[in-house]
């Protein structure tokens, strides 16, 4: 339908008139208010008058329950939250409602404080998810993660070429939940600064790489053949490709944030040597907890994250090959640490800022307060001041942790945090 067509194009506002003129047309159809309610749940609008109407067609809906709770938790109504979700008939639900309910359920029982039954509902819940992801291959991200590993080394990269002078771009990488998103609002609130909201620019640069040079070309292994024109063409295609998506944001600086992109920096590097990377860490014990308590959209990270196990083994994967892409690539890279970004927000703006070029402007602390429509479940997160309750959040879940806590150890070594 015309909504959902919408929302994959990112254009939220219209998808949502879409979805309300739905509801007008035939206002008996329920899954024109569950895509309604979501939708105004996360662009921070008040989902009242949908959520009634809804269950005045339909009473005691579930998922209309669930959507119910949901607002009241991002509201910090608890309890009235846990009530309702207390008295959802979960069996009543298709399995991928049932997973998301049972997620945002887990979520409040955190918030109270009721680890251990948060803990195995989230686990229920990706028990759940998986289903969703079955049909999606991870062979191509393994492919990227593991060639890019042989590929991109000292050896190779010292005869690449690039001598142009187009305006390089912004990137905002790392780990998924490592605070990726909230730098990325901070940054957008600028007057002179715009997000991507974790648009795919880059895969789409990458697949008009052979059209682009016209010729046949393999990743990561036709890197080192493309000429200086060839890479200036390339660079061209990503600046048409962002143009054409975001067609309002005039001459402020662009804000790449894609948390994927991680596992593509050789690519970036060879056709952006010029750019600038923010790269986010967190302590790895936050990070792999919070994915595996996300209800994710299937992709080809978040099937990693369907238990604690495969997400520490997809997290080594993944900040393997960074500490490689560090040592073998010439990276203009400044490390953002999460925790120093929510505990002292303006001083690190500053530094940040002046690494990207971008003139100090105090609507930065004031992010929270802008329409800003995150792509991610962080959408709810990025309404609210700075807080530093997420800090070692993981030492609540310590028992649930022990058989992987030993796999992360040299990660929180080498990135800082203590044991």
């Amino acid at each position: 339908m015309l909504g959902d067509t919408l929302q994959g194009l990112k254009r939220r506002h219209e998808a949502l008139e879409a979805y309300k003129k739905a509801i007008d047309i035939n206002p008996n159809r329920i899954g024109d208010y569950y895509a309604c309610i979501s939708l105004l749940e996360r662009l921070g609008f008040n989902v009242e008058f949908y959520v009634e109407k809804a269950l005045s067609v339909s009473p005691g809906n579930p998922m209309i329950l669930a959507l119910k709770a949901e607002s009241l938790a991002n509201h910090d109504k608890l309890l009235e939250a846990e009530a309702i979700f207390s008295s959802i008939d979960y069996n009543a639900l298709a399995t991928h409602h049932r997973s998301y309910a049972i997620s945002e359920y887990a979520r409040v029982l955190d918030r109270l404080g009721k680890y251990d039954a948060a803990f195995k509902n989230h686990t229920l819940a990706q028990e759940l998810a998986r289903v969703k992801g079955v049909g999606i291959d991870a062979t191509p991200q393994r492919y990227i993660i593991e060639s890019s590993r042989k590929y991109f080394t000292k050896e190779q990269v010292k005869h690449w070429k690039y001598s142009g002078n187009t305006k390089p771009p912004v990137f905002v990488i790392g780990f998924p939940r490592s605070g990726t998103t909230l730098l990325e609002s901070m940054l957008s609130a600028h007057p002179d600064a715009y997000g991507t909201k974790e648009y795919p620019l880059i895969p789409k640069m990458m697949s008009q790489i052979k059209k682009t040079v016209n010729r046949p070309i393999t990743f990561p292994e036709g890197m080192g053949t493309l000429s200086e024109t060839e890479v200036e063409n390339i660079r061209s295609v990503y600046f048409k490709v962002l143009k054409e998506t975001y067609t309002d944001t005039g001459d402020n600086m662009i804000i790449n944030k894609n948390p994927s992109n991680i596992v593509r920096l050789g690519l970036i590097n060879r056709i952006f040597p010029d750019a600038k990377i923010l790269m986010m860490i967190r302590d790895p014990r936050d990070v792999v907890l919070s994915c595996f308590f996300q209800s994710f959209i299937p992709n080809y990270d978040t099937i990693h994250f369907y238990t604690l196990q495969d997400t520490v083994k997809y997290y080594a994967d993944v900040m393997n090959l960074w500490l490689h892409f560090q040592e073998h690539l010439s990276l203009d890279m400044k490390v953002v640490r999460y925790e120093d970004l929510v505990s002292e927000p303006e001083a690190h703006l500053r530094d940040i800022s002046d690494f990207i070029g971008l003139p100090w402007n105090d609507s930065v602390m004031q992010y929270h307060e802008q329409k800003y429509q995150a792509a991610t479940p962080s959408y709810s997160d990025i309404r609210k001041p700075p807080y530093v309750r997420a800090i070692g959040r993981w030492k609540l879940y310590e028992k649930h942790m022990q058989e992987v806590l030993p796999a992360l150890e040299p990660y929180i070594r080498t990135f800082g945090y203590e044991s």
